[in-house]
């Protein structure tokens, strides 16, 4: 059973693994526990977990966005799953319980940007009814 609840920042460890196992993204736990932390306290994003006999196996993190060019919704920033729970339904429930909150909000649509590489999760988010508009590549600059 998956149980769908607010992430708090007790959960920050078993996250930091889901990351960095799932996703491929090397995030210290003490950095991770910072970032947790200002996102909860700033209390604007949407951040759930799912739980599988009481053991935090996935997350989700999604931001309100408002753009000039395009009607409000919620950006999904992150959804990962333990790589022992994929095909289990995890990614689904996330993913609803989301669409819940955003309709809650009176918000009408969610976003997402997915790695090209990530053909399955492609299938994934086209099987759950998201549509693909277009390929991006992301530029990054270091500002120190």
């Amino acid at each position: 059973m998956i149980f769908i609840r607010k992430a708090t920042l007790q959960d920050a460890k078993q996250i930091q693994i889901i990351h960095e196992t799932s996703l491929g993204y090397p995030f210290s736990l003490e950095a991770t526990q910072n970032q947790l932390k200002a996102v909860l306290d700033k209390g604007e994003d949407i951040v759930l977990v799912a739980e599988m006999d009481g053991k935090v196996v996935g997350i989700i993190h999604a931001q309100y966005y408002l753009a000039i060019y395009h009607e409000e919704v919620f950006n999904v920033l992150g959804l990962a799953v333990a790589n022992e729970c994929h095909g289990k339904g995890v990614g689904k429930a996330l993913m609803s319980e989301l669409e819940k909150q955003v309709i809650a909000k009176g918000v009408k649509g969610i976003r997402l940007n997915s790695g090209e590489k990530r053909k399955e999760a492609h299938l994934f988010y086209e099987s759950i009814g998201f549509t693909k508009e277009k390929y991006q590549a992301k530029f990054i600059k270091e500002l120190n």
